[in-house]
C-alpha cells in the first residue's frame, strides 16, 4: 500500500465513491433500511441499525453492495470518535464543507483528518485483501 499523503486521499475518494455508489444500488429496493441508516448526519450508523438490511434477501450485486457498505459502517464503528466523525461528514455524508469549523481548528481537523484517513485505509484494505 502506497502511503504517501496524495496516495491515501486519493485511495480514501476511491472508497467513499464506492461507498455512494453501493448506496445507490441499494436505494430502489432498500430506501427505508438505508435511511434509517443515514438519516443523522452527524452520527456514525451503528452496526444495530443495519440489522433489516443485513437480514433482506438479495440479489448477489445487492449483497456485494450490502457487505460494502456494512464494512465500511463496521470500520467507522472501530475507530476513534473524532477520526470516525471527520471520515462520516466529510466523505460519506456530503453536506456543508465546513461542518468541522465549529469543532476544530484548522490545522487540527486537517491533522486529524490525515491520521484518520490513515487508520481507516489501512483497516478497510486489511479486511478486504
Amino acid at each position: 500500500m502506497n502511503t504517501t499523503k496524495s496516495a491515501l486521499t486519493k485511495r480514501m475518494k476511491e472508497l467513499a465513491q464506492d461507498f455512494t455508489r453501493s448506496v445507490g444500488r441499494l436505494i430502489p429496493r432498500f430506501s427505508n433500511e438505508l435511511a434509517f441508516i443515514l438519516e443523522s448526519k452527524d452520527n456514525i450508523p451503528q452496526l444495530s441499525a443495519c440489522s433489516e438490511l443485513i437480514k433482506a434477501s438479495a440479489s448477489q450485486k445487492e449483497e456485494a453492495a450490502i457487505r460494502f457498505v456494512l464494512l465500511v459502517i463496521y470500520v467507522l464503528n472501530s475507530m476513534n470518535k473524532d477520526e470516525s466523525k471527520i471520515l462520516w461528514c466529510s466523505y460519506f455524508i456530503l453536506g456543508d464543507n465546513h461542518w468541522w469549523a465549529k469543532l476544530y481548528s484548522k490545522s487540527g481537523y486537517y491533522r486529524l483528518r490525515s491520521c484518520a484517513i490513515l487508520h481507516f485505509v489501512t483497516l478497510i484494505d486489511s479486511v478486504t485483501l
